[in-house]
């Protein structure tokens, strides 16, 4: 008899993981803080912030059979409650379950944590030293009067909880040689760090040795930067964030009315801005877009790579037109687009190209196939193009990917 346990299976994501893993083992445990009545399962009542409630689930879980695989949904959002009950329950209970279930590993075993994207967000605010040793130890004695002081805010709270949950389940494989024949599915830095010419590391502040991982991106005025998939989420933040720093900004997409929003938000954070559509698929749309950017901005000296498309689903289940989107948006967009940004930005031997990509590239996304593969190509632009493109000039052309240094290098964004 195997046994599979999914925390906080009685709603949303953990009842998904439920009704997903349904067949796949011998006893599917159901664990929420009411036991759930879930058809086919063992339901189980745990507060996983409490550390007898685990130990006892632990005990159980053995009972029923061989363990199998730990799903840990079970969380709290920040508006859930406050900071010190999102520390206990997102951060605390992760390691309290990681410990209880490491006796019960054998070959094969598995746990997957869900973690968050705010784990990586949270970097926005700057580096806190202070907070990254905090949640290396959420059991330390006083850790949650500790984390309670340092994060008054429940939103914050949450992010660092969610990089504390990352940080448990790189230690829980560091420590258990056994579960690395399981991907890890939560990563705690970002692994493309590349090695670059001394001159470009130079230039751009590495040191003299040459490597400086992701080259640093210049945040002088008098910039014109264009920005794909600008009308909406991370494109529009990012052109607003450049208006902020008193730039000249392209704003390309598909949806023009949107622009039209993105451009207010630009020119009243200070910058100038131009909206145009833009098919980044289409190499003739492509070159509009810069020739009606220069005419009307000047040189582009920054190109943000941005637009995307996604659908969720088993490979199988999609029609070939719709991974061509997928993968002409991301990957063929983007390229059409460098290429485009380095033909401007030659004549003047400068400027930085960005790459916004996916976690989805670096790690396994169950159903996200296309999308994974299309930013994986994406990214691995950065490793090819920084070398043969470092002599445009005195500044080689730059290419970070998104992820903790590059949201770094970006002042204030």
């Amino acid at each position: 008899m195997n046994v599979i346990v999914v925390t906080g299976a009685a709603r949303g994501m953990g009842r998904a993981c439920v009704d997903r893993l349904r067949g796949e083992a011998d006893v599917l445990v159901a664990v929420d803080l009411a036991a759930p009545e879930i058809e086919g399962t063992v339901g189980v009542a745990c507060d996983v912030s409490d550390a007898d409630a685990v130990a006892d689930l632990a005990e159980r879980v053995r009972g029923l059979g061989a363990f199998r695989s730990l799903v840990h949904v079970a969380g709290i959002s920040p508006t859930m409650a406050d900071s010190r009950r999102v520390m206990a329950v997102d951060l605390v209970g992760t390691q309290l379950l990681l410990d209880a279930f490491a006796p019960l590993v054998v070959p094969g075993s598995s746990a997957v944590c869900f973690a968050s994207s705010s784990a990586y967000q949270i970097v926005l605010a700057g580096p806190d030293p202070e907070a990254d040793a905090l949640v290396e130890g959420p059991l330390a004695p006083g850790f949650l009067d500790a984390a309670a002081a340092h994060f008054p805010d429940s939103g914050l709270a949450y992010g660092w909880a969610k990089r504390g949950v990352i940080r448990a389940a790189a230690r829980a494989a560091r420590r258990l040689p056994r579960l690395r024949r399981c991907r890890v599915h939560l990563r705690d830095r970002h692994p493309h760090r590349r090695r670059v010419p001394r001159r470009a590391a130079r230039a751009h502040g590495g040191d003299e040795r040459g490597e400086c991982g992701m080259t640093a991106f210049d945040a002088t005025k008098d910039r014109v930067a264009v920005v794909t998939g600008a009308g909406t989420g991370i494109g529009q933040a990012i052109a607003t964030r450049f208006g902020g720093l008193g730039w000249r900004v392209a704003v390309g997409g598909r949806r023009v009315e949107r622009l039209g929003e993105t451009a207010e938000l630009v020119e009243a954070a200070g910058g100038t801005c131009l909206p145009h559509a833009l098919d980044v698929t289409d190499p003739d749309s492509v070159e509009r877009f810069f020739a009606a950017t220069e005419s009307a901005l000047g040189a582009v000296s920054v190109v943000v790579n941005n637009a995307a498309t996604a659908r969720y689903g088993p490979l199988d289940d999609f029609a070939p037109e719709e991974i061509e989107v997928e993968v002409a948006t991301k990957l063929l967009g983007s390229l059409y687009m460098a290429r485009r940004g380095i033909q401007a930005m030659r004549p003047h031997g400068r400027g930085d190209i960005l790459f916004i990509t996916s976690l989805a590239a670096v790690q396994p996304w169950p159903f996200h196939l296309p999308y994974a593969a299309a930013n994986a190509g994406s990214s691995q632009y950065e490793s090819c193009a920084v070398v043969p493109t470092a002599p445009v000039g005195d500044l080689p052309v730059t290419f970070p990917e998104f992820g903790e240094a590059m949201l770094r290098d970006l002042p204030d964004l």
